[in-house]
């Protein structure tokens, strides 16, 4: 099952995981700017740009 977050590109940096995970939220320099489990991330207090979300082998690309 292919991991995906919605709405992405997010407006309010909200997004909405397809399955619940234990996940980690990278910058684009490497830096982890967030720990955490659910299906819901929260990067509203985030600067806008990318960011990368690992799970496990899986990387998902999110766009504030």
């Amino acid at each position: 099952l292919e991991l995906t977050a919605f709405p992405n590109p997010s407006a309010d940096g909200v997004f909405n995981l397809s399955e619940v995970l234990k996940y980690e939220v990278y910058d684009v320099q490497g830096n982890v700017v967030l720990k955490g489990a659910g299906d819901i991330v929260n990067l509203s207090t985030f600067p806008q740009g990318v960011y990368i979300l690992k799970s496990g082998s899986r990387n998902i690309k999110l766009i504030k």
